[in-house]
């Protein structure tokens, strides 16, 4: 900046080795090489969550400067909060499994690119150390239920938009600028997919008070995203 202090909100030019060493001080409650450098009761209280964004989902809730998330992976509860840096930077801190993962990455201009981070998370580092479970079982449904899902959807906030279709017993999602992907029904709601590129996705569909299908949350990684049933 002019006035010669720094502009952190994307010109602090970390390396990689910086990263971790700042997660690791929020691993270990505030402490760096045996020196506490951050009180723990500040460290409690910046992690906590404050907000559930909504202009910017990502994550599930946000804190100071640190953003929330939770994922299941082999049927446990996976909760996290990280820091995301301009292009795609991340420092991910996951306490129960005591570990920091840094990514550094250049996401410009790439549709969802900004979510692939979280996705290696949850599809390939985090599954990686705990022990494995059998996967989904996957059902199938009825072609009238199916039918019910297919339509436009509209994610508002970023003006993000999603064709569901159907074909026999199969049944599809088109997100805005990605490649059609197949969805595998594990419940009569709730099915999971993956997106190329990308990784695993979950889709759960809900229904109105009249018992129609009026909105699909897709999670990528540790971020929801609710879509509206548009027609």
């Amino acid at each position: 900046m002019y006035d010669g202090s720094i502009n952190t909100g994307g010109g602090l030019l970390l390396k990689s080795r910086d990263m971790a060493k700042i997660g690791q001080l929020m691993l270990n409650d505030g402490k760096y090489n045996g020196k506490q450098i951050v009180s723990e009761e500040w460290i409690t209280e910046s992690t906590d969550n404050y907000i559930v964004p909504k202009s910017f989902p990502m994550g599930s809730g946000y804190g100071y400067q640190w953003w929330r998330g939770e994922t299941n992976i082999n049927g446990r509860t996976i909760k996290t909060y990280f820091a995301q840096g301009l292009g795609g930077q991340f420092i991910f801190i996951v306490p129960s499994l005591k570990i920091t993962a840094i990514f550094t990455s250049q996401l410009k201009d790439n549709p969802l690119g900004e979510f692939r981070p979280q996705v290696m998370m949850t599809e390939y580092i985090l599954p990686a150390l705990l022990p494995p479970a059998p996967l989904y079982e996957v059902i199938t449904l009825d072609q009238s239920v199916l039918q019910d899902y297919v339509g436009e959807y509209e994610y508002k906030r970023w003006n993000i938009k999603a064709s569901v279709t159907r074909k026999d017993k199969k049944i599809f999602i088109l997100p805005s600028d990605l490649e059609k992907t197949e969805l595998f029904p594990i419940s009569e709601t709730a099915f999971r997919g993956n997106l190329k590129g990308f990784g695993g996705i979950e889709v759960d569909f809900s229904k109105n008070d009249n018992d129609k299908i009026d909105h699909m949350t897709v999670r990528i990684g540790f971020s929801p995203l609710n879509f509206d049933k548009i027609k």
